[in-house]
């Protein structure tokens, strides 16, 4: 689990800037909204790792992967084959 949070926060501060120029009124696109649900599911689960916790974590990080516009599809696809090894207890 550690390893695909780690994966993550680092494609997506690698992420930053590649999609030409960016908005400078919206830098990080639809991205921003998507971070803050992941970041706080990420730490209701790290206090209290139960199965629910642990669920709702997963769906943030899969809408942030999905439907952030600053992941490219080489940075999506190797979020979903280390998704496939997570398993909610």
């Amino acid at each position: 689990m550690k390893k695909i949070i780690l994966v993550l926060f680092v494609l997506t501060s690698l992420s930053c800037g590649k999609k030409g120029a960016p908005n400078p009124l919206n830098p990080m696109g639809n991205c921003t909204g998507l971070s803050e649900a992941y970041v706080s599911a990420m730490t209701t689960y790290t206090s209290n790792p139960t199965k629910q916790s642990c669920e709702a974590f997963i769906k943030s990080l899969d809408e942030l992967v999905n439907k952030c516009s600053i992941l490219n599809a080489d940075q999506k696809k190797e979020y979903r084959k280390q998704r496939n090894e997570i398993v909610c207890n």
